[in-house]
């Protein structure tokens, strides 16, 4: 059970971290006294329950199901300029914007 809480503690980290937000922010959001709650909660020292894992899935912009998946998400292929010649690198990464759900 313990392995599960780090997996999970791992991704609720990785998530948190991409959205820019501090431990503090996130506890904010989820109505937590205090940061080290979130702490706890990625060094998997503490159990989440069901309803919890739901808002922390909403504050991430993510699916329950992303945080509890048995597979690890894979990374996107990165774009190549090399690929397109004669076009533009600015122009191909107008085309593939970058966006946070």
């Amino acid at each position: 059970m313990a392995d599960l809480r780090n997996v999970l503690g791992k991704r609720i980290r990785n998530a948190r971290i991409q959205l820019s937000l501090s431990q503090r922010q996130l506890a904010e959001e989820m109505g937590f006294s205090a940061p080290q709650i979130i702490s706890q909660i990625e060094k998997g020292e503490r159990q989440i329950k069901a309803g919890e894992l739901v808002n922390l899935a909403k504050a991430l912009h993510l699916d329950v199901f992303q945080l509890l998946s048995a597979d690890e998400a894979k990374p996107l292929a990165p774009v190549v300029p090399d690929k397109y010649p004669g076009r533009d690198t600015e122009v191909i990464e107008a085309e593939f914007p970058l966006h946070r759900r």
